[in-house]
């Protein structure tokens, strides 16, 4: 009985951080409304973004007790081998998908890369390197007189 009093104790809490989460855009629409009267400030929007980390940890922590839980719950019972099995599936699941994210960022950060305009070279010609020497030396004959 102990057991399904945490489940829902935990549950509950899940519940009510997601719901936290569904109301961020309603909280930023409140933001744009104070940007107008200039009265929303820098601080309190980065109060705003600690406050969401803070919720999204939570929500992380909380699913980690509950695996947690369950893992306690089915210790030393024949679902323990289950248990094992599902999570090690879940885990094999989480590196493919990680790694195909992966790989798609560094095909995009390349493509990225490579749309970049490279008509001009990348040294100083010796016209470059004149015009700057003569700024210094201007600048520097402006501020002797």
């Amino acid at each position: 009985m102990f057991d399904i009093a945490i489940y829902i104790f935990l549950g509950i809490i899940l519940l009510m951080l997601l719901l936290l989460t569904y109301y961020f855009p309603s909280l930023s629409k409140i933001k744009s409304q104070h940007e107008q009267d200039d009265k929303y400030t820098d601080e309190k929007e980065e109060k705003l973004s600690n406050f969401q980390g803070f919720i999204y940890t939570s929500i992380v922590l909380v699913v980690i007790a509950i695996l947690v839980h369950t893992y306690f719950v089915v210790r030393n019972s024949p679902w323990e081998g289950h248990l094992s099995e599902w999570l090690n599936i879940a885990v094999r699941l989480m590196h493919i998908t990680f790694g195909i994210a992966w790989i798609g960022a560094s095909f995009y950060f390349v493509f990225l890369e490579n749309a970049l305009n490279r008509t001009k070279t990348f040294g100083m010609n010796w016209l470059e390197i004149f015009g700057l020497f003569m700024a210094v030396v201007f600048i520097i004959w402006k501020n002797i007189k």
